[in-house]
């Protein structure tokens, strides 16, 4: 926490960054994800100094405890995705297998197919009524 910029003895990068931003007092709270550092929320104050209250600082500490719930929802949430994803792939490799075992093993009489319990999807390029559908 910096309550006046001008006050402190600044890294270069701090120096940079002042420079450029023009702040006068910032605070930062770090963010940890699966406890390791992932980043830093940042308030800062561009018109001059100032002393932060205790309840602002309590107030960007529940701030960043939020942000590391958000993030890792949105990773959980992707992890899930990914997951139906692959277990829906499986689930019809399985279907065409068990389509290809009963075909092999059923013997339509008379020339007929037989009764598939589902259907497949048409490849993306084939339409209703054109040469390719079925």
């Amino acid at each position: 926490m910096v309550n006046d910029t001008e006050q402190i003895e600044k890294t270069p990068l701090m120096r940079e960054c002042s420079q450029r931003s023009l702040f006068r007092a910032g605070m930062g709270i770090g963010l940890r994800l699966n406890g390791e550092m992932f980043g830093v929320l940042i308030a800062q104050q561009c018109c001059g100094p100032r002393q932060w209250e205790p309840f602002e600082i309590e107030l960007m500490e529940q701030l960043a405890t939020q942000v590391e719930i958000a993030i890792q929802q949105g990773q959980l949430y992707r992890q899930v995705q990914t997951f139906a994803a692959n277990l829906e792939c499986q689930v019809e490799e399985r279907t065409a297998e068990l389509h290809a075992a009963d075909a092999r093993t059923s013997k339509p009489e008379s020339g007929e197919r037989p009764a598939s319990p589902c259907r497949l999807p048409r490849p993306a390029d084939s339409y209703p009524g054109d040469a390719n559908g079925v």
